[in-house]
């Protein structure tokens, strides 16, 4: 029975090569990302809310990006939180909501948001 399993897992592996599609490159692109911080509920927990405006001028590409919150702690230091994201964008910008629970015992001080990568796509079916 062994003896017939190596060659249906290689042509299965074969074949699922080749019906997948292919990455033939990831080229490197630019983008541009800029957050406002559009609400700020203060309860509990305070609830931030921020639009983030994500583009390029590729047709398509897959874009990663942090939003960087700068948050004064109760004992008057600082921590910085970074916040990943990714998104896929078909010819044009974006507008992303992003929302945001802190302890209501810390103060924002101020936010940003920093592209991480930007690759075009180049899927080929």
């Amino acid at each position: 029975m062994n003896k017939f399993r190596t060659p249906v897992v290689l042509f299965v592996l074969v074949v699922g090569l080749f019906a997948a599609p292919t990455v033939l490159s990831q080229e490197d692109c630019e983008a541009y990302v800029n957050a406002s911080l559009e609400t700020n509920e203060q309860g509990e927990v305070t609830h931030l809310q921020f639009s983030v405006e994500v583009s390029t001028s590729e047709s398509c590409a897959r874009i990663e990006y942090d939003l960087i919150l700068e948050e004064l702690l109760p004992n008057g230091q600082t921590k910085k939180e970074r916040i990943p994201r990714f998104v896929k964008l078909n010819d044009g910008d974006l507008n992303e909501v992003v929302r945001h629970e802190m302890s209501s015992s810390l103060q924002l001080l101020n936010h940003e948001a920093k592209v991480v990568s930007c690759q075009k796509c180049s899927i080929m079916p």
